[in-house]
């Protein structure tokens, strides 16, 4: 009885988990059933809510946890004191907390990983529906396409998703063949609809790490890595009327492809220079810029909390990245890893910002987690 009872929390916290992650899909198909507002937070309360009766007489928290959230708790009250207006702070408070903060309490408890990219991919399913027959019409007839940035970074998270789990899982037939229609649906979406480059550099990277990784020698990666670039290159000489190929070579012409991020990083970089060591804290940056971030992980970091501390962070993330990238994947967690990379890297170094971003703190917690086990299996063991 008590086995079957672990069974059922392990089944039941991986399906919260993976509707959690799903959630910039999830809510739109829910919106198109239902038209309702602040969807997001209701959808991450309802979970929340359950997830804590199933493990209320097992509430844990872990010192990786705590550690992590103290930290960030310290910073936020440290902006507090920094910054002139504290709207922006208080925002990413509480985005941080609905976002991050509870991803990181759910991913403590035992998961099935195999569960969660069945019921993400299940999830993608519903939000194919609501791609082809609510946004298609809309992309088709509409001049201006920024809104498919959202779009296309929710796609993200189900395609990568549903592909890793058809090549390694899925033995359904019928589920399978379901799953290919929609991501060649979501692919006619990404390459020939989307405006948004961010997430074709994030899908590109993640057949290029797949492929990278089928790799064994060295020599061969280099070559491989040398052989994307090349394509990369020629992709984008190409001539077409693909929305955001025509777009970039556009850009390119006026000199502008960074569309206008460089003056966002100058900013940036005179804003860093008002307090080196310290920073400016949490929210400042906005402060001054009418609410607009800096579109650079990095920076925005910098501005924040110094550049000592950007700089640490900088070498962490690059030694986490080579790791992920080039070391074989091993495990279940192995590829949490990277699907977790994969949803955060380009969005953070293009268009978005650490405190609103689900798979920068998972993979954060899921790396140090897997780190802090090796150390101490190698203390026990000497």
């Amino acid at each position: 009885m008590l086995n079957d009872n672990k069974k059922s929390k392990l089944f039941l916290n991986s399906i919260i988990l993976a509707l959690y992650l799903s959630i910039p899909m999830f809510s739109k198909f829910v919106t198109w059933i239902f038209p309702i507002s602040n969807v997001n937070v209701i959808l991450i309360s309802f979970l929340t809510i359950f997830f804590l009766f199933i493990n209320k007489r097992c509430l844990k928290i872990s010192k990786l946890f705590l550690i992590i959230n103290l930290v960030v708790l310290f910073m936020f009250l440290i902006s507090f004191v920094l910054v002139s207006d504290r709207t922006y702070t208080i925002s990413y408070f509480l985005n941080y907390f609905l976002y991050c903060f509870l991803g990181m309490l759910f991913i403590q408890y035992d998961y099935d990983f195999k569960i969660i990219l069945k019921m993400i991919n299940f999830v993608f399913i519903l939000f194919t529906f609501v791609l082809y027959f609510k946004f298609f019409p809309i992309i088709r007839t509409s001049i201006y396409l920024s809104f498919t940035m959202d779009l296309s970074y929710s796609a993200l998270i189900g395609y990568v998703a549903t592909v890793i789990y058809n090549l390694k899982y899925n033995k359904s037939i019928i589920f399978r063949i379901i799953s290919y229609i929609c991501l060649i649906i979501n692919s006619y979406y990404l390459i020939f609809l989307n405006d948004n480059r961010g997430s074709l550099i994030a899908l590109f990277l993640f057949f290029a790490i797949f492929f990278i990784k089928n790799l064994k020698s060295l020599k061969y990666r280099i070559v491989g890595i040398f052989s994307i670039n090349y394509a990369l290159n020629y992709i984008a000489s190409m001539e077409t009327d693909i929305n955001w190929i025509v777009r970039l070579q556009f850009q390119m012409k006026i000199n502008n492809i960074s569309t206008d991020r460089d003056k966002l990083y100058e900013r940036a970089l005179e804003k860093i220079d008002d307090s080196i060591i310290v920073g400016n804290g949490i929210g400042e940056f906005e402060n001054e810029n009418e609410g607009v971030y800096t579109h650079n992980l990095f920076l925005q970091i910098a501005c924040e909390n110094g550049i000592i501390f950007a700089t640490l962070i900088s070498i962490f993330l690059f030694i986490c990245f080579c790791k992920t990238v080039f070391r074989d994947i091993r495990n279940e967690k192995d590829l949490f890893l990277l699907f977790s990379l994969i949803q955060f890297i380009p969005r953070l170094l293009l268009s978005s910002v650490q405190w609103v971003n689900t798979f920068f703190w998972i993979y954060l917690y899921l790396f140090l987690d897997e780190s802090n086990k090796k150390i101490l299996n190698n203390s026990k063991s000497n």
